[in-house]
C-alpha cells in the first residue's frame, strides 16, 4: 500500500519527460536574463505543465485546449476580479473583494460543467496564481496569458512528441516481437 517494489509501466517515458522537464529549466535558467527583459513570469509558464500531468484527460489534443484555454480564463478572472474590486468596490473593504471572488468561483465551479475547456482546475489554479502579487494580475494580464500559452506549446508540446515518440517504439517493439 505504501510501497511498490515492482518496476512502473511506461516508466522509461516517465525518464525521458523528466530529461526534457529538467533541459527545459536549464535552458530557462540560462536564458534567465534575455528572458525576464520580455516579461518572463516564470509560474505562467511552467504551471500549464503541472496541470498537464494532473489533468486526467486521455486525449492530449482535447487536453492541450483545456489547459490553454483554462490558463488564459483564469488569468482574465483574476483581471476582472481585481478590476471589479478596484472600481466599484473597494467601498465595502473585504466584503466588497468576497464578491468578485465569489462570481469568479461560481464560474469556475456552476459554469464548469458546461464550458469544461475554459472553466476548469486549471483555470482556478491560474486563478489563484495571477492574484499572489495583485498589481501585477491587472498589469500583466496579456504577458501572463501569453507565458501560459508559451508554456502549453514549448513543454507540454515537447512532452506530447516524447509520448508519441514512446509509443511509435513500443507499437515497433510489439510488431517485432510478432
Amino acid at each position: 500500500m505504501f510501497f511498490n517494489f515492482k518496476k512502473p509501466e511506461h516508466y522509461g517515458l516517465k525518464v525521458f519527460i523528466w530529461i526534457f522537464i529538467v533541459a527545459m529549466n536549464l535552458i530557462v535558467m540560462i536564458l534567465d536574463e534575455p528572458l525576464k527583459e520580455i516579461g518572463y513570469r516564470g509560474w505562467a509558464f511552467w504551471l500549464v505543465n503541472i496541470s498537464f500531468f494532473l489533468m486526467e484527460e486521455p486525449d492530449l489534443k482535447k487536453k492541450i485546449v483545456s489547459i490553454v484555454c483554462g490558463a488564459v480564463t483564469g488569468c482574465i478572472l483574476a483581471y476582472l476580479t481585481l478590476k471589479l474590486y478596484t472600481g466599484y468596490l473597494t467601498g465595502l473593504g473585504h466584503i466588497g473583494l468576497i464578491i468578485p471572488v465569489g462570481l469568479s468561483l461560481a464560474l469556475v465551479i456552476l459554469c464548469g460543467p458546461f464550458f469544461p475547456a475554459f472553466f476548469n482546475t486549471v483555470t482556478f489554479m491560474y486563478f489563484l496564481a495571477a492574484l499572489i502579487v495583485p498589481a501585477d494580475a491587472v498589469t500583466n494580464v496579456w504577458t501572463n496569458c501569453m507565458w501560459a500559452i508559451l508554456g502549453a506549446i514549448i513543454v507540454n508540446g515537447g512532452c506530447i512528441l516524447i509520448i508519441k515518440q514512446y509509443r511509435k517504439a513500443q507499437i515497433k517493439k510489439l510488431q517485432s516481437q510478432a
